[in-house]
């Protein structure tokens, strides 16, 4: 597993999809970083800048401030972090790959396994570069915690995990790489609406049979857009109000995860 993981690894540094995904995460640190300051008020007291904003003191306006760029560049990287993990699990199935698998010793799922974990790697670097500089500078200069921050980027590292865990599903049955690249996306996309399904979608299905299957959609898949909300209140309030949206969607990874790597030992390719 660990030489199928370093391999992915290499293939994206080849690829130059590591180094495009870094690229914009350094980029989007320094923007971060160059449009929020530490001011004071005509009084003297500190406060936080963003551009020419004042967000209030550092205890109140630091929290505010990276729960708001972890909820912006969650989404930012979890998008480029699928366009850079996807060829690299695809690619675990094309001809070269298969040949070259199927006549060593090693097991199919430590090698798919590895890939998949060095796709997980991937969005984990990004996030980490593009957010935690600007919080342990913020913690540098005012002394709030960055820790938070931390927690909140595992948290977001749960959701991408679960959404790769579908391309990783869908990659089995399509050697075109357009569907695995859609299909977490449209997990993603589905997350916040299925979230709301009571306050939208009950308006217009008053059968039960309708509402119990979206209730049903809403139990089994990740839930993306809450684990993101929860990420935020975690770093404004110190509080995880609910464990739900993070222990369910790790089951789905496993579950998902497993069902996959069991399909790939039984495939005959």
């Amino acid at each position: 597993m660990l030489a199928g993981y370093l391999d992915a690894l290499r293939e994206a540094r080849g690829r130059r999809l590591l180094p495009v995904l870094l690229g914009c995460a350094l980029v989007f640190a320094l923007f971060s970083n160059g449009i929020v300051h530490l001011g004071s008020t005509p009084s003297g007291d500190r406060t936080i800048v963003l551009g020419t904003r004042a967000l209030g003191s550092p205890e109140e306006g630091v929290p505010e401030l990276l729960a708001a760029v972890i909820g912006e560049a969650g989404w930012i990287w979890l998008l480029l972090s699928i366009l850079c993990a996807v060829p690299i699990l695809a690619s675990t199935l094309e001809r070269g790959w298969l040949e070259l698998v199927l006549s060593k010793a090693t097991p199919r799922w430590e090698m798919f396994l590895g890939r998949y974990l060095a796709g997980v790697t991937l969005y984990a670097i990004a996030s980490a570069v593009s957010v935690l500089p600007l919080a342990f500078r913020l913690w540098w200069q005012t002394g709030v915690n960055f820790f938070p921050v931390v927690a909140a980027l595992f948290f977001q590292v749960v959701s991408f995990a679960a959404l790769l865990s579908v391309a990783s599903l869908v990659c089995l049955a399509q050697q075109n790489i357009v569907f695995p690249m859609l299909s977490p996306l449209v997990v993603w996309l589905a997350s916040p609406l299925l979230a709301a399904r009571r306050d939208s979608y009950y308006q217009f299905v008053s059968s039960y049979g309708g509402r119990y299957l979206l209730d049903v959609a809403y139990i089994i898949l990740p839930k993306c857009a809450e684990i993101n909300a929860l990420s935020a209140a975690w770093i404004r309030d110190g509080e995880l109000y609910s464990w739900w949206p993070l222990w369910s969607s790790a089951a789905f990874t496993g579950l998902l995860l497993a069902a996959t790597l069991y399909l790939l030992e039984r495939k005959s390719f």
